[in-house]
């Protein structure tokens, strides 16, 4: 299987709106550490030295599509309590507008507060009750979405099985979409998967898929599927498989295999989420279904390595594409320069020139060394002529580890002007 090149992944990036809707919730964390047993129960006691919260379901949606670049739009509800409170200042302080946010009366705000100790969740207590949505709530919902569907490119459906997403408010949303031809991708939860007909992308875990469906586990996972698929009016279903990858099925039969390569799994949390944002980012902007979701594997994979609900970046997607496969540093096209951009991110760079080489010789090897040394925090773009130099040797640069990228434009230098948020470390040899 073909993987996505960094230049194809970035060079046809625009500024895409995206709506989300769906069930928020208050992730709550309380780190602490454990070096005694409770003498009352044999339990670890819990020392704690940090309580804080972070956007959970929709919430962490919205965070990861805004990390990417999306302008967002968050639509959903929350109770008329404490926890409601504190999850609309957390919506403020991470920029997304509450304009789109109801408050229920009788309703719970969810929270999770995961108990952690020396990197390792010890217990989760949820606070929570499911609620169905008000009447009142729920045309509030559609009068908002109503008003604002038309200025998006996709819809993120969020459904964490809170109540939110009502079959009223599904088929409302995938009808108006419709309308404007607005593709529709949902993270399904609970037994009724109908209310999703019509949806462009329907994307369940196996756990899910298999319950949705009343299938023993023994059930080979292409009949889940068709069932699934001969049950709703979908283009796409996507079944995620935590470390055994996802698996694409269409309406037509086909079907593929999506491997996911994973070095340490700290905290699945909020990995579905990232794959959910990474996904409609992707087809917002045009990419293929099969793009999209290698890239969404990609963000999974990452996602998946840090504690809590991870926010990725396109810089880290970027270097994820470069570990794949080196040659990904290369940047040639003068339009590719956005790819660098991104790539980059917030780092300094230093750039090293380098003159007409027939081969490399041991000087320069010593010199990238030097320069990674020195370079601290910055990262090495090395810019030589390729036609001069040759694409072997351009190969052969790229998979140091020591250098970041190659540029072989010859417009370099308007891409250094034009990078004002960086400051650059110009460092210029000729080496005979």
């Amino acid at each position: 299987m073909n993987m996505v090149t960094l230049t194809e992944t970035f060079s046809t990036i625009r500024n895409v709106k995206v709506l989300v809707v769906g069930d928020l919730i208050l992730d709550e964390y309380t780190k602490g550490d454990v070096d005694r047993v409770s003498p009352e129960a044999p339990v670890p006691i819990l020392l704690v030295s940090q309580i804080f919260c972070l956007l959970g379901g929709a919430g962490n949606v919205a965070c990861n599509l805004q990390a990417l670049g999306a302008d967002v739009c968050i639509v959903g509800r929350v109770g008329d309590d404490v926890d409601g409170g504190r999850l609309e200042n957390l919506l403020h302080d991470n920029f997304l507008s509450t304009d789109g946010i109801f408050v229920q009366k009788d309703f719970k705000t969810p929270l999770k507060n995961r108990f952690i100790a020396a990197g390792q969740q010890l217990i989760r207590a949820d606070y929570e009750k499911n609620t169905p949505i008000s009447e009142k709530i729920e045309e509030k919902l559609k009068d908002f979405i109503s008003k604002e569907i038309s200025n998006y490119d996709i819809i993120a459906i969020s459904d964490y099985g809170k109540g939110c997403i009502s079959t009223n408010i599904m088929q409302y949303i995938i009808n108006e979409a419709n309308k404007y031809r607005i593709l529709v991708v949902v993270d399904p939860k609970g037994k009724d998967i109908t209310k999703y007909s019509g949806a462009f992308l329907l994307k369940p875990n196996q756990k899910e898929a298999y319950y949705a469906t009343s299938s023993e586990s023994c059930t080979p996972i292409n009949d889940v599927a068709d069932k699934i698929i001969n049950q709703l009016n979908i283009s796409y279903l996507l079944i995620t498989r935590s470390k055994d990858g996802m698996i694409l099925f269409d309406k037509d039969g086909f079907n593929e295999n999506f491997e996911v390569k994973i070095k340490d799994v700290l905290d699945v949390t909020g990995a579905g989420d990232t794959v959910l944002a990474m996904l409609v980012f992707c087809l917002a902007n045009g990419f293929t279904i099969s793009n999209a979701i290698k890239l969404a594997n990609i963000s999974a994979s990452i996602a998946i390595e840090s504690l809590g609900c991870a926010i990725v970046k396109l810089s880290e997607v970027a270097k994820s594409l470069i570990d794949i496969d080196p040659l990904n540093k290369i940047v040639g096209d003068d339009n590719d320069f956005f790819v660098l951009k991104k790539a980059i991110d917030d780092n300094k760079v230093a750039v090293l020139y380098l003159e007409e080489q027939e081969e490399l010789s041991n000087d320069i090897f010593c010199l990238i060394k030097d320069l990674d040394r020195e370079k601290g925090d910055a990262k090495l773009i090395i810019h030589v002529d390729q036609k001069k130099c040759g694409t072997k040797i351009v190969n052969l640069l790229a998979s140091m580890r020591e250098v970041d990228f190659i540029v072989t434009s010859k417009e370099i230098e308007k891409f250094i002007n034009h990078f004002s948020p960086i400051k650059v470390s110009r460092i210029s040899k000729c080496l005979s």
